[in-house]
């Protein structure tokens, strides 16, 4: 019982989205775990430790497959993948950098992580904007891949979610007439901790329990009650807006990866780096 399909990334980009909407249709089989980051940051653990996440899978699931958005920038995991499942298929969605940028900011700042300022936090983390950097990682998996990678960008999932969801059913081999209940959802509204040092507290023990493999026992967890209860959605005011200076800065170090994935990809993506879009 192995996936015959992945999500690999990126961050930011609607992976919960995906999520919830992929494992809702009843001939699609995904681990309640997301994230079990086996190809890329527990790939010493055993094959065995993997299917099991795969064992509730039934004859009524004509794909199988899991969510670890993190898969896209590692080249290991890229190569492992292909040695281990072959050609199965996979999507990624990719985001406006700028815009990504910004939201994993304020998912640091929802879990109280983020340093003083929006540069500062950039400076501690430059992860944050260097996973913007698409083009060299999309390279790589369609070098290996091929037509078997299927890419949707965020601004059409924004415009018209129920599309994307019958484009990427039928990329799967399933009903692509199924229409999920959380198809017009958010389902990551932006938001902020209730009492920050629990939610802090909270963030630590979920990653220490994905570290001992309990990625499964998250899963259950997040997917009850408690995250609306640590966690409320955020007023008008309190959204982060981002600078002039930060925006042009960010502009500026994209632009040449933009242009070159533009090309790859032949799509027409210089709104990305339209200043008023900011």
């Amino acid at each position: 019982m192995l996936p015959d399909f992945l999500f690999i990334g990126a961050a930011k980009c609607g992976s919960t989205w995906f999520f919830d909407v992929l494992r809702d249709h009843p001939e699609i089989y995904v681990p309640l775990a997301k994230d079990i980051y086996y190809f890329d940051q527990h790939y010493d653990r055993s094959r065995d430790w993997y299917e099991h996440f795969f064992r509730e899978a039934g004859p009524a699931h004509k794909a199988l497959g899991e969510v670890s958005h993190d898969y896209l920038f590692s080249r290991e995991a890229a190569d492992r993948i292909l040695a281990d499942l072959g050609r199965i298929r996979l999507l990624a969605c990719l985001r406006d950098p700028v815009d990504r940028a910004v939201s994993a900011y304020s998912f640091m700042r929802r879990n109280g992580t983020a340093e003083e300022t929006f540069r500062k936090t950039i400076e501690a983390n430059p992860r944050l904007i260097e996973r913007g950097r698409y083009c060299e990682y999309i390279r790589y998996y369609q070098e290996r891949f091929g037509d078997h990678l299927k890419i949707v960008l965020f601004d059409d999932l924004r415009r018209d979610p129920v599309a994307v969801a019958r484009d990427c059913y039928r990329f799967l081999g399933v009903d692509e007439r199924y229409e999920s209940e959380v198809l017009g959802q958010r389902s990551l509204p932006a938001s902020r901790a209730r009492i920050g040092w629990l939610a802090r507290l909270t963030k630590r023990v979920a990653w220490a329990l994905r570290e001992r493999g309990a990625a499964e026992l998250v899963g259950r967890i997040k997917s009850s009650r408690i995250t609306h209860l640590l966690y409320r959605p955020l007023r008008p005011n309190e959204r982060f807006r981002i600078g002039t200076a930060d925006r042009d800065w960010l502009i500026d170090y994209f632009t040449d990866d933009v242009e070159a994935l533009r090309k790859l990809l032949d799509e027409p993506l210089e709104e990305w780096l339209a200043p008023e879009r900011y």
